[in-house]
């Protein structure tokens, strides 16, 4: 989708949209692995519909491109775990693990992070190099780098 386009759609809620002439429309539909975005034609749309979400498109994107971020982050700690013999059947258990045997130290004037379990370093985040980029409506982030202790 252009840039223009995306200009003339509005974030809807569910998957269909009330229009102007009191008819339900089915809403186009983005899907990825991260989840769906629905968006309706903003000329076609019945005004403050509760239906309608109060955030711009570029609000979306951004809580998009944040959860994808969170979710590759997720990915190489769960990575991190599993190359020190830790691997877990449900996320409960992840997280249960994680929040009674983890620990992080931030050396924030390094921008650097190490990740450790029992008190031993299983892996460092370097960090200060994170940035969101955009051009146009598209966004793409880096999240420093990671090295497997």
């Amino acid at each position: 989708m252009e840039k223009q386009d995306y200009e003339k759609y509005q974030v809807c809620l569910k998957s269909s949209y009330m229009s102007k002439e009191g008819i339900v429309k089915p809403c186009l539909d983005l899907s990825d692995t991260n989840g769906k975005l629905y968006l309706a034609p903003k000329d076609d749309i019945l005004k403050d519909h509760p239906e309608l979400s109060h955030k711009s498109l570029m609000e979306m994107q951004i809580d998009h491109l944040a959860k994808k971020v969170n979710n590759q982050f997720d990915k190489i700690l769960t990575e991190g775990l599993k190359r020190k013999g830790f691997e877990f059947e449900r996320n409960a258990e992840l997280v249960h693990f994680i929040k009674t045997r983890c620990r992080s130290e931030d050396y924030q004037k390094e921008g650097i992070k190490i990740f450790l379990v029992d008190d031993v370093p299983f892996m460092k985040w370097d960090y200060k190099n994170q940035e969101i980029k955009q051009e146009g409506n598209v966004f793409t982030a880096t999240n420093g780098a990671y090295q497997y202790l």
